[in-house]
Parts: structure tokens; sequence; C-alpha cells
């Protein structure tokens, strides 16, 4: 059951434990925590053959890669969601906010034709579905919207907005959001000039009450996407 702000629905499911159960499918929709990735990867081998494609909506921008130093950059199509849910219980999600929006493209954002299938069947089904023109740069400005905020909402344990109305946690969330733009930047990714303002814009219309999923997370004393290991490093 999916327990919405816009009503309720259920969603017949066809659940196994073992993916050795399926065999190799079309797409494989990989939508795990950041943390439970790599075991993930591993579990999926059974689903994929010659030509599957992976589609990865984690946050942060390290997924793509994790999934496609297994099974090769041709299998991966890099995706974001942008929807507000967790799970509620066994079987129940709960979905408090966001369009429902998933948006993906090819690793090199060509056209092609198991991308356009892959929308209509979204779109199909119900879900808002967009092919991304810069995957990278949709990944990248989900990425300015979502570490900022979560990294500093959960240090200080505050809400959307407190952050924004204090001017010292302003100021902050500011050059946090400022130092990722000037990474991606260096790295080549092709953001907006004026990146950091609308991102800023975006975080000013959230609910003032609203937490990010790290925060909730945490409190709730459940394993993060902040969980200790390897980091990144784009120096």
């Amino acid at each position: 059951m999916v327990r919405s702000v816009v009503g309720d629905f259920d969603v017949p499911v066809h659940a196994f434990g073992d993916c050795a159960e399926v065999g190799e499918v079309d797409y494989v929709l990989l939508c795990v925590k950041t943390w439970q990735l790599p075991d993930a990867i591993t579990a999926i081998a059974p689903l994929v053959g010659s030509g599957t494609a992976i589609v990865t909506v984690q946050n942060g921008v390290e997924a793509p890669d994790q999934v496609a130093a297994v099974y090769g950059r041709a299998a991966v199509l890099p995706g974001a969601a942008a929807v507000i849910a967790y799970v509620d219980g066994p079987g129940i999600i709960r979905h408090l906010g966001g369009p429902g929006r998933l948006t993906f493209a090819e690793w090199d954002n060509e056209p092609t034709p198991r991308i356009d299938w892959l929308r209509t069947a979204f779109i199909d089904a119900g879900l808002d579905a967009v092919v991304a023109a810069d995957i990278w740069a949709a990944l990248w400005s989900k990425f300015l919207a979502i570490v900022p905020s979560g990294g500093l909402g959960t240090a200080t344990d505050s809400p959307y907005g407190v952050l924004r109305a204090s001017p010292g946690t302003r100021r902050l969330l500011t050059e946090a959001t400022t130092e990722i733009r000037d990474v991606a930047l260096a790295l080549g990714i092709n953001l907006p000039g004026n990146i950091v303002e609308t991102t800023l814009a975006w975080i000013d219309q959230l609910p003032a009450d609203g937490t990010t999923s790290l925060q909730r997370d945490l409190l709730a004393r459940r394993p993060t996407n902040s969980t200790p290991g390897p980091a990144p490093s784009y120096a």
C-alpha cells in the first residue's frame, strides 16, 4: 500500500527472495539506499544479461560509476528521483510530497530505443518520467540541492525553516552549495550560471518544518548515506 498526500492506493507486487528465481530481464531499477548499493550490485547479477539496462536512482553522483565498474557503462542508465517518501512498515510506503518524477538518460545522453520504451512504460504506469538532455547536469543539480541541507540539517538537528532563516546556517548553506558547484564545474559538468541562486530558492520554498531523509534516518537510528566508508575525491 502507498499512503500518499494525493490519495492512498494499492500496488500489486510480485516479490522474490532471490534474483536467480527471476532470471535475465530487460530493465533493473536499482532503488536501494546508497549504503545498500554494494550488496545490491552483487545481488542483481542473475537479472543482468547482455542487453539489460540498469537504472540508478540513488542520491549523490557516484552510483552510476559503482554499477558501471561491475556491469560496464553501456548497461547503466543514470537517473535521479524527485519524491519525498519512506518505508512506513512492511509493505507500506508513505508519500509525503514531491512530484514523483524520475529523470534518466543514457550515459552519453544519446537518444536510444530503450530510453524511449522505458519512458513510455513509466508514463503509462502513471509516473512522470523525463529523459534528461544532460543527465550529469541533472545529477549534480540534485546533489547541490540535497547535500548542504542534508548535512547541515543533520549536524544542527534543524528543519528547513531554521536553516534558511538563521544568518549563520544560511551562510553555510550558500557556501556549501557554491563549493559543490565549483567542484562540478571543475569536472566539466555543464551547470547553469545561476545554479546556486536557484538551489537556494528551491530550499526557501520547502515546508518550514521539513527535514531531510538523512536527518530522519539518523534520529531513528537507521543506517544512513553518511555511513563511514571510502570517500570519493574530486580534488
